[in-house]
């Protein structure tokens, strides 16, 4: 009887062979759950930083006044009120919400000494609603919408009682 040391060369080449086909198939099923986990993760990144934007529209407009003659600017996606000393805004610029504190002229549409945050980065729409008592002269509450990426979030806030 003959023994046989090491590997016939075909024995070699199915073993690679197999090798291969079982590593690419490995490598698919773990490249395909990366790129969704890594979707999942961009979308939930963006809606955590979705509603912290909306948390810090809400403080601020919490502490808003409700009476109306404090606003300065009130449209669908820019509005400016006067707090204490400083005037306070949101709007949308460049697919970003901006939160603007300092002096609005109102006449030239123009801020000065102003300091800007930008609160969110990847916006596609902007739209605040306002919800004014019946005798017309107090805002009860505002609304902000934000849509990004199919995505949308909105926050009713409810201003505070003035006394």
């Amino acid at each position: 009887m003959r023994h046989k040391q090491g590997f016939s060369l075909i024995e070699a080449i199915c073993y690679v062979a197999l090798s291969a086909i079982l590593s690419s198939l490995l490598f698919r099923f773990v490249a395909k759950n990366h790129i969704d986990l890594t979707g999942n993760t961009k979308q939930c990144q963006l809606f955590i930083v979705a509603n912290n934007a909306c948390d810090s529209f809400a403080r601020d407009i919490f502490q808003a006044p409700a009476n109306i003659k404090k606003w300065k600017e009130m449209k669908d996606n820019f509005l400016v009120w006067r707090a204490k000393d400083v005037d306070i805004g949101f709007y949308m610029k460049d697919k970003k919400l901006i939160r603007v504190s300092g002096n609005y002229n109102i006449s030239t549409n123009k801020w000065s000494k102003a300091s800007r945050s930008c609160i969110f980065g990847s916006l596609d729409a902007l739209r605040f609603e306002y919800k004014i008592n019946p005798a017309g002269d107090c805002i009860t509450s505002v609304e902000i919408c934000i849509n990004y990426e199919k995505e949308s979030i909105v926050r009713n806030v409810f201003l505070k009682n003035e006394v």
